[in-house]
């Protein structure tokens, strides 16, 4: 899931028309107990996406997991000078767009959140992670992507 800034939605016309399915998402092969069917990123088809510092961007995606899962987690993150920063804001229950949890195996969800880079970030390209995690912590579906702040 490149730029998983990410997570997850789809299915209103609005975010359609806005979003585009990004193409070469870049899945982690480990992180084999779900699917990410579908990723969507405002303004955006391929990485590294362009990001203007101050710009909402509504990020949505289509999941599926190979378990029932009470309380799915989202949890992202960026590579900033060599080290892992988790970033706040994302979730599971709460940014569902179909459906409520529990999530059912092999039953598509779709996710949305928005977000908006403070002016204060530096411009340069970074890297961004995301997953998705089970009750138990386990990690289901992952991947990270690229993009460009500016």
């Amino acid at each position: 899931m490149k730029l998983w800034v990410l997570v997850i939605s789809s299915m209103s016309l609005v975010n359609s028309v806005l979003s585009g399915a990004v193409d070469n998402v870049n899945l982690d092969p480990k992180c084999v107990g779900g699917a990410l069917h579908e990723f969507r990123l405002t303004d955006c088809t391929h990485f590294p996406c362009i990001i203007k510092r101050g710009k909402e961007y509504t990020i949505d995606a289509d999941f599926s997991s190979s378990k029932d899962i009470v309380t799915p987690n989202v949890r992202c993150g960026t590579i900033y000078l060599g080290r892992q920063v988790p970033l706040s804001g994302y979730g599971g229950c709460h940014t569902l767009s179909n459906g409520t949890c529990p999530i059912q195996a092999e039953t598509i969800y779709s996710t949305t959140t928005s977000f908006k880079i403070p002016y204060y970030v530096p411009s340069t390209i970074y890297t961004v992670w995301c997953r998705l995690e089970d009750d138990s912590g386990q990690t289901l579906v992952c991947g990270s992507g690229s993009g460009k702040v500016v």
